[in-house]
């Protein structure tokens, strides 16, 4: 049996209240050696995790509350270590034409809609990543 020693190169945090979503999308990542994921269950724990650390790029539910686009809004003024350009992709019920006017304005690169497959997830998750490895090579 062959292990993969290999640590994934980038960091991304993945924003959301439903365990299961959350927790599932995460395992399916870390078993396929995508990212290491980090989880958050709510915005509050999120904003503390980007205290704590520099991710490279975030994954993060909106819902009615605005309080994941206030995340993000935070995110694009430098209010945590992770670069202000970090990628971003949205899971959301919903877009209307305001909202996805509101997403463009904060750099969101994908938008995945519920209900979703996982293996839609997974591969905004690995769409998220390539930009995440195009940004790096940009970087000076």
């Amino acid at each position: 049996m062959f292990l993969n020693s290999r640590q994934p190169e980038s960091a991304l945090l993945v924003v959301e209240p439903d365990a299961l979503v959350r927790g599932t999308l995460c395992a399916v990542c870390r078993d396929l050696d995508l990212a290491q994921m980090a989880q958050a269950s709510s915005v509050a724990i999120a904003e503390q995790r980007l205290t704590e650390q520099a991710f490279d790029g975030l994954l993060v539910s909106i819902d009615d509350t605005d309080s994941g686009l206030t995340l993000l809004r935070r995110l694009r003024t430098g209010a945590w270590p992770t670069r202000t350009d970090a990628p971003v992709a949205v899971m959301a019920n919903g877009c209307d034409a305001a909202t996805a006017h509101a997403l463009r304005d904060l750099g969101v690169r994908r938008i995945l809609l519920r209900p979703f497959k996982i293996r839609d997830a997974v591969h905004t998750v690995q769409r998220l990543l390539e930009d995440c490895q195009r940004d790096a090579l940009r970087q000076p």
